[in-house]
């Protein structure tokens, strides 16, 4: 719905759980969801805030996912464990962060920390902030 107030509109009609994570720079709004996997593996999804058919983003899987304020570059990790909070957990399931192109596709690991890195957000500084139990507030930029 609009952010001056009115009805809200259904944009998907999926039964899987569709989780809204932001916004495109044209405007389309980027989600998550379960649908069509057979593992039930998070895939990203954008779709028009008119609402439509959603298309799913090329990244296999992917469960957390920001655009730069461009547009031209995602930052996302590829396991969503967010109700997870061990701490000091470094195990196979352990987030990291990814940064790169869709088109074409060209992403690279930014973190080198074997523990928990997720969450990123990218700041219009160009900086991206994640959280990290590697002590201490990070940030990464290029």
């Amino acid at each position: 719905m609009s952010s001056t107030g009115g009805e809200p509109v259904r944009l998907t009609y999926h039964p899987a759980q569709d989780q809204a994570l932001g916004w495109t720079a044209d405007g389309k709004v980027v989600f998550r969801s379960r649908r069509d996997h057979p593992h039930g593996d998070n895939r990203i999804f954008v779709v028009r805030a008119t609402g439509g058919i959603p298309d799913m983003l090329p990244l296999e899987p992917a469960a957390w996912l920001t655009f730069e304020p461009e547009g031209k570059r995602v930052a996302f990790q590829k396991i969503g464990l967010e109700f997870h909070n061990w701490k000091r957990y470094r195990g196979g399931e352990a987030e990291d962060i990814y940064v790169g192109t869709l088109d074409p596709m060209d992403i690279k690991e930014v973190t080198e920390y074997d523990g928990k890195d997720a969450f990123p957000m990218w700041a219009e500084d160009g900086r991206i902030y994640f959280v990290t139990t590697a002590g201490g507030g990070q940030t990464w930029r290029r």
